[in-house]
């Protein structure tokens, strides 16, 4: 998944990803402060089960802002898709892939049993020519 989204010159090969993998087990009223993960290219969650609840989205926040709506408050960017925030609605069996660098949190979750989801931090190791 993340070679098929990552572009490289066409005079080097491509990179070869080295993954951190973990798994959260989460419990109701679980959450994550926005946060984003340094040294590595890419993030990636997997929801093994997303159990039954209300709430726990994924939330990937716009990093324009606040900047931009300091500058021109009444404008958006016509067909960009949401700003400030998008949510992500987990599903077990679901896969979201997204850079690294971009702030991201998980709202608190309410449910019966566990959420069980894994998370990987994916790094490029880049052949020097």
């Amino acid at each position: 998944m993340a070679s098929a989204h990552t572009g490289h010159r066409p005079d080097r090969p491509p990179p070869q990803w080295t993954i951190d993998i973990w798994a959260n087990v989460n419990t109701s009223g679980a959450f994550n402060m926005p946060h984003v993960h340094g040294g590595s290219y890419w993030s990636c969650v997997y929801y093994v089960r997303a159990g039954e609840g209300e709430g726990g989205q994924l939330v990937l926040h716009d990093p324009r802002m606040p900047a931009l709506r300091m500058h021109a408050p009444g404008l958006r960017f016509r067909d960009s898709g949401p700003d400030v925030r998008t949510e992500i609605e987990p599903k077990s069996g679901l896969m979201v892939l997204f850079p690294a660098w971009l702030l991201h949190s998980v709202e608190p979750w309410f449910g019966e049993g566990n959420r069980i989801s894994v998370a990987m931090n994916i790094r490029a190791a880049l052949a020097r020519r």
